[in-house]
């Protein structure tokens, strides 16, 4: 896929390296955001003096070819009043240049070269995912306040839950991270409480279970892990409404 400095430069006439800011106009980031992106509801292109911020009416979500960033240096999303849907481009590193803020659910599973959450939203009004991201060693940079569910199932890297979000509206699932030792950072989630299911099942290494969250609203499911834990030893840890399946 070429790039928007490629892209603009087959519009310009000239040697690129002459080109001023000036010379990369709306037009032609727009006609790029048309070819790379679809976006629902219409959008707005604002310049804050260093970069050209994208805001949308409606969700977005990203063409599936050959990509190793979300946009380009050129821009950046701002708020995206809708879904951000860029799963399965499998070639991006980071989330640098994705939205600030995301009305509805954020979507970054099957980025199995993604190595890092740096530039993901701060604040999602809905669903987060990010699974199945094979190179993904920690959630450090993720959102802190998700308003739905959290899933970071199948990241077969991560060690560690510590950077987890401040905030769950719902179920988390960290199910299947083969690496994943501890449930340390989720006693710090808000009021120690998960909102909905825990589920950490077949986590094959994990065998510390001492930092659960005090309440969860919820199933705490946790079979085919390392540790083999009671029903008894989970509830002095937890007061649990739902189901203890272990």
């Amino acid at each position: 896929m070429k790039n928007l400095k490629e892209y603009i430069k087959e519009s310009i006439l000239g040697d690129w390296n002459d080109v001023n800011a000036d010379e990369i106009t709306k037009s032609s980031i727009k006609e790029y955001i048309s070819s790379n992106y679809m976006i629902h509801g219409g959008y707005d292109l604002l310049f804050d003096g260093t970069y050209y911020i994208v805001n949308t009416r409606g969700s977005v979500s990203l063409n599936r070819r050959n990509r190793s960033t979300i946009t380009d240096n050129v821009f950046k999303f701002g708020v995206v009043n809708g879904d951000f849907d860029c799963s399965a481009c499998d070639t991006i590193t980071s989330l640098e240049g994705a939205p600030v803020k995301v009305g509805d659910n954020f979507n970054c599973s099957k980025c199995t070269s993604l190595k890092s959450l740096k530039g993901c939203p701060e604040e999602i009004n809905g669903n987060f995912r990010c699974t199945n991201c094979k190179s993904l060693t920690s959630l450090k940079y993720g959102p802190s306040w998700v308003k739905g569910s959290f899933k970071c199932s199948h990241c077969d890297s991560i060690k560690t839950l510590k950077d987890c979000p401040k905030f769950v509206g719902s179920d988390f699932s960290c199910e299947s991270c083969k690496s994943l030792t501890s449930l340390e950072g989720l006693d710090k989630l808000d009021r120690s409480t998960c909102w909905g299911t825990l589920n950490c099942r077949d986590c094959k290494k994990l065998q510390d279970i001492s930092h659960l969250p005090k309440t969860i609203y919820g199933d705490f499911i946790c079979s085919s892990c390392k540790g083999e834990f009671t029903k008894e030893y989970v509830e002095t840890l937890s007061s649990i409404t739902g189901k203890i399946q272990i």
